[in-house]
């Protein structure tokens, strides 16, 4: 059964970013929350004993990150509560997949690594998406943005 939910939501993620892609907003709005039921039904369904709760706090996050986003304001140079309920629900997912990978336990090598694609992609995307972040929402929305990519990376 978990392999059968996961497959469904690897199906329905494809379907969502091919609606983006087209700008088929109202199909989004439906496939964009249902990516993440899927992944919660999935997480559900498999056996994790020890972080289970962890992933499973994470993905309610998500999902209600997700559905925040899809009622914030992105035309508005103001930033509004949709929006910084998104964040602040996306944050509480990522400090969630911490907490379970502390407790499933996590290597030296694995920390390495992960700092490195951090940088890496911070490095790389960062200056480009804060710059954008500025022209359409301003300096504020811009300095939210970092601290919020600070803290996640």
């Amino acid at each position: 059964m978990t392999a059968v939910l996961f497959v469904a939501t690897g199906a329905i993620a494809i379907a969502d970013w091919l609606a983006v892609w087209k700008r088929y907003f109202r199909v989004e709005y439906l496939l964009k929350p249902l990516v993440l039921v899927l992944l919660i039904g999935a997480v559900l369904a498999a056996d994790l004993p020890v972080v289970k709760a962890w992933v499973l706090a994470a993905l309610v996050f998500g999902l209600v990150g997700d559905v925040a986003l899809m009622f914030a304001r992105a035309e508005s140079r103001e930033v509004d509560a949709a929006f910084l309920l998104g964040l602040a629900s996306f944050l509480a997912g990522h400090v969630c997949y911490l907490a379970a990978f502390a407790r499933h336990g996590v290597h030296t090598w694995q920390m390495v690594a992960g700092a490195l694609v951090v940088i890496g992609s911070a490095s790389l995307t960062l200056p480009r998406v804060l710059g954008q972040v500025r022209r359409v929402g301003g300096p504020e929305l811009m300095v939210i943005v970092a601290a919020y990519a600070a803290l996640l990376g």
